[in-house]
Order: C-alpha cells, then structure tokens, then sequence
C-alpha cells in the first residue's frame, strides 16, 4: 500500500500562498529590478511565515502584511548586494 502524503505546511498558509504569491514576487521584483531575487524574496517571506511562532499576533490584513514583508526582504537583497560591491577605502589602490 502507498502511503498518503501527508503536507507540513498548514492548510491556512498554504491559501495565503495561492492568493498572495503574485503580489509577494511583483512587489520583490519592484524593488529588486531582478526576478530570481524576487524569486528569493517570495521563498523568504513564506519560509518566515512557516517557521512563526504561534503565539505571534494574528494578521489583521495579510495583504498589507505580505505586501511589507516582501518589500523588507527585498530591501534586505539589495543592500547585501550593495555591500558586496563595496570596497573599504583602506583596500583601495594607491595612485
């Protein structure tokens, strides 16, 4: 006999997923001008909602809430490649 797959991620999250994952990936995409970053970006914020405690405030609008996540995480990409980019003036050559 097969076994029944049995999902992790709860029925809830996975709504919030379904009806939300287009805004979540255009706004990262926004932001970070790149759509694998937004791709990042998507798995980032759903990746947090999963692992949230249980005990953490109730979404009053998930929209709203999904919509400054993603533009949070996407933020968070875009500086991390700025500072990758960056050298310390104490690395820069001597003329």
């Amino acid at each position: 006999t097969e076994e029944a797959t049995v999902s992790t991620v709860p029925r809830e999250l996975e709504e919030l997923f379904a009806s939300h994952k287009s805004m979540v990936f255009r706004t990262a995409y926004r932001v970070t001008g790149n759509a694998s970053d937004a791709e990042d970006v998507l798995q980032t914020v759903f990746m947090r909602l999963l692992r949230r405690d249980e005990s953490s405030a109730e979404m009053k609008n998930p929209e709203s809430y999904l919509r400054r996540a993603a533009v949070n995480a996407a933020l968070d990409i875009v500086r991390s490649r700025q500072a990758a980019r960056s050298i310390p003036l104490e690395d820069m050559p001597s003329s």
